[in-house]
Formats: C-alpha cells, structure tokens, sequence
C-alpha cells in the first residue's frame, strides 16, 4: 500500500527517463491517504474505504479531520474536527486518526487511520497458556473501546523474560517484548496498588501497571484481573 510512484519517479531518474504518474491526488498536488498512513505506520482500518474519501479529495470537497496524534493530510479544504458529535455541515466525509475501536452515530463517509499509541503491561502467575493472555489483552481493549491494531508496546517485568504465555502473545501481535528491570519497577510503583503475593513472588510490589506506565503515556487502566493474569493499559495521546 503506497509507495508505488515514488518507485516509479525513483526509477526514472536513475535511468534517466520520464516518470508518468497518473494518480489522481498526485497530479493535483493532493498527499494520498494511503501514503499518508504509510508514513506515520498508521494501520488503515479498511482500505476499500480510502476510494470514497479520495474522490472527495480529487472533487475538492471539505473534509473532517480528527486525530489523536499531531500529525495532518496535505489537503487544503480538511477541517480540524475536535469533537466527532459536532461536524460542520459542509464536510462530506472523514479521515479519523484514533485508536477508539467503533465510533457511534457516524453517518459519514470515513476512513479510520489507527496510530500506535497504546501500551501493555503484562503480569501472570507461571504457565498462563498464550491464548489465555491473548484473550484477557482483547477483552481490556475492548471495555476501554479501543483497537487492538493500535498496540504499540507490550512489556513486563524481567523475571517474567521466558514466560512462554506472554512471548506468545507478544508475538502474536507482531511487536518485540520489552523487559524491565525491578529496579526501573521500584522507581515508580508507589503510585500503584500493592500485592504482598507480588513482592514475595517476582521482588515489587505491581508488576503491570509500572510496566504500562514505564512504557510511556497516561493510563488508562491500573490494572485489571484476569484469571491469574493482570492486564494494564497506558495510552499516548499527543494532539487531540
């Protein structure tokens, strides 16, 4: 997705042609969503939806424009839209950059750009099977309405490294475990709710939600229990 005619003038210039780039936004000097997403790794919730947006782009139509992030489309007639219950009249569709997971009473047109802005920390008690943390990450996500596809990090603490559950489910969305040290934990979890079974068990007190926390962002869940397994969620929010 994208990146197509970057190739192609890329390629013409090393061999000393002429590029013939025939893409509607391009040739009026509109940035493409796809491109767009692509350069800020934002994953696109529906890629058939991009057409109708872009249409409206080529058509020179207003466009709404919300993010949670400080990043904006090159596109004249976008309008800043801060609040999605309140839409100016004139827009006629959106490009909504959030890791919310379902927005209501949107009868709009829209693409949904989805940032990496949210943060897991990981605690469980040893042999927790992958499928079972895989499962209580949804089920936070989804009482906080929020996108999986905008999983940034996941972490947990280093005595947990090898924890076969946990690598699973990092795996399982595709992004590399962060360890931290007890020390780094002990730095922070004052500010967390303390487990005397937790210190005796790993060394501190909290492990999920220092971890969140250490990730970066504010949070959003503490933590949540599951079965043997707790669950904390830290979102950054940088515009919006």
């Amino acid at each position: 997705i994208g990146g197509g005619n970057q190739l192609a003038k890329d390629m013409a210039e090393k061999i000393g042609a002429l590029s013939v780039i025939t893409t509607a936004t391009d040739g009026r000097g509109i940035e493409a969503i796809d491109l767009f997403a692509k350069k800020n790794d934002y994953y696109i919730e529906d890629v058939k939806s991009i057409t109708g947006i872009t249409s409206m782009m080529v058509n020179n139509e207003y466009l709404g424009f919300y993010t949670e992030d400080d990043k904006y489309i090159d596109y004249d007639k976008s309008i800043r839209i801060r609040d999605l219950s309140k839409i100016d009249s004139k827009v006629k569709g959106l490009v909504i950059v959030s890791s919310k997971d379902e927005f209501k009473d949107i009868d709009l047109p829209c693409t949904v750009l989805r940032p990496k802005n949210i943060n897991i920390g990981i605690g469980c008690k040893k042999g927790i099977p992958g499928q079972r943390i895989i499962r209580a990450i949804k089920d936070e996500m989804k009482k906080f309405n929020l996108s999986i596809k905008s999983i940034r990090s996941v972490g947990t603490i280093e005595v947990k490294k090898d924890e076969e559950g946990i690598i699973q489910a990092s795996e399982y969305l595709g992004l590399p475990l962060r360890i931290f040290t007890i020390e780094e934990i002990k730095k922070v979890e004052e500010g967390f709710s303390k487990s005397q079974f937790v210190k005796d068990t790993v060394g501190v007190y909290s492990v999920s939600g220092p971890v969140a926390f250490l990730q970066g962002g504010q949070m959003i869940s503490e933590k949540s229990k599951h079965e043997g397994i707790t669950i904390s969620i830290s979102k950054e929010v940088k515009n919006g």
